[in-house]
């Protein structure tokens, strides 16, 4: 008899924790419903990101189409540089007609190009003093 009395108290026992337990967890027809509403939050969400990112693409459509505006009035406008000269920027100095040179200038060449030494300090016209 003492046993019979264990195995129903301890019965009991078991029975009152499982009881207990249900009711502190969730309940099984209420949980579709948080379900649905964590849902319809998660899709009111991702529509918000839609039209966010709706006017972004339309915000670059508008830039890029500005872009390419820029670019055809750039190309349009572009100016030609004309190429560098191959000559050096220098003065010529060429002898008299007559073939003379006043004393003192030196006449060199440097890659096919004449070029005269004139003394400094002295007029050019000037003859050299003899040394």
């Amino acid at each position: 008899m003492k046993t019979s009395i264990a195995i129903v108290v301890v019965g009991g026992c078991l029975l009152g924790g499982v009881w207990a337990t249900a009711a502190d967890g969730p309940r099984l027809d209420k949980l579709p419903d948080l379900e649905m509403q964590e849902s319809q939050r998660q899709a009111v969400r991702l529509e918000k990101q839609l039209e966010a990112m709706k006017e972004l693409i339309e915000t670059l459509k508008a830039e890029t189409e500005r872009m390419a505006e820029r670019l055809a009035t750039l190309e349009k406008d572009r100016m030609v540089v004309p190429p560098v000269p191959s000559r050096p920027d220098m003065p010529i100095i060429r002898p008299p007609h007559d073939g003379l040179m006043p004393k003192g200038w030196v006449p060199r060449e440097f890659n096919g190009r004449t070029y005269y030494v004139i003394p400094i300090g002295q007029d050019p016209n000037k003859a050299m003093p003899n040394r």
